[in-house]
């Protein structure tokens, strides 16, 4: 429960009460109170801006993933393209075949 604290945190709401304004519980109280509002009110909100941080690296890198992985596709379907077109049209002594219509 970090996010809460421990007993020995002085301004936990589960800290030791001689720890911090052990003479004025009013204070500490208020003080506690309002750090864990704070936390509370804060927690969805960082919540909404994880979730929207990765939608939107999602939206760009989803794409641009794709991309890449399409374009390198291509390079390696043109490469194979050509190789095989080397290996069926040449003969094995090097010499070119010609081909006719």
């Amino acid at each position: 429960m970090v996010f809460l604290g421990d007993h020995y945190s002085e301004l936990s709401v589960l800290g030791c009460k001689y720890r911090f304004y052990p003479d004025n519980p009013f204070k500490r109280r208020l003080i506690r109170g309002s750090i864990l509002g704070g936390k509370i009110l804060a927690a969805p909100i960082l919540l909404c801006l994880t979730v929207v941080a990765g939608a939107v690296c999602a939206g760009v890198g989803l794409p641009a993933y794709c991309c890449f992985m399409l374009v390198r596709q291509i390079k390696v379907r043109k490469f194979l393209f050509i190789y095989l077109f080397k290996l069926i049209f040449i003969r094995q002594d090097g010499e070119d075949v010609v081909m006719q219509n």
